[in-house]
């Protein structure tokens, strides 16, 4: 993360991880900069609107 702060693939990965560990809010916000930094990342979008 330190390395590549915008990348989705590294964002939509630890949204996974949160929601797997019960963290939603922290999954809402890993998964926004996922949507962010790459808008056609349609796994990150569909994971987000499942969240909000």
């Amino acid at each position: 993360m330190f390395l590549a702060p915008y990348d989705s693939d590294a964002h939509l990965l630890l949204g996974r991880i949160y929601l797997r560990t019960g963290r939603q809010q922290d999954a809402v916000e890993a998964l926004t900069i996922a949507v962010w930094s790459d808008p056609a990342n349609a796994e990150a979008k569909q994971l987000l609107d499942r969240l909000r």
